[in-house]
């Protein structure tokens, strides 16, 4: 029986294609609910299914970017410095959450207060996102 190698270059290059598929899998199942949710909390009252999702789908995509770049620059340099193992990359990974999270919440208190007024600038965005 053949033995099977698994090049550390492939496998770098699917861990992020699938790290990005799973990113994109979760922002588009689960952030409208969000949304939906600060309209009833807000409003008390429904509004088109898909009005405000382009900035909103755009704050939680940002935050996943910042996130991932966190974790995977992080956790690359603690490979330059010799700390490997599971804590160092738990340590990377919350650290770029951490990260991620602080520069996308005005993103996102902006996102809530524009769903609370119904202003968002659809003026930037493509039409087809609001239709």
């Amino acid at each position: 029986m053949p033995k099977f190698v698994y090049e550390e270059s492939r496998r770098k290059q699917d861990a992020f294609v699938a790290g990005f598929v799973a990113g994109l899998l979760s922002i588009v199942g689960t952030y409208w609910l969000d949304v939906k949710k600060v309209q009833r909390q807000v409003q008390g009252k429904q509004f088109r299914l898909f009005k405000g999702m382009g900035p909103a789908m755009g704050a939680q995509a940002f935050r996943t970017g910042i996130t991932y770049c966190g974790f995977d620059t992080l956790g690359g340099q603690f490979r330059v410095w010799g700390f490997v193992g599971v804590l160092w990359d738990f340590v990377a990974a919350a650290t770029g959450a951490v990260v991620g999270e602080c520069i996308a919440t005005p993103m996102d208190v902006w996102k809530n207060s524009a769903i609370q007024r119904q202003d968002i600038p659809t003026g930037r965005v493509p039409r087809w996102i609001w239709t």
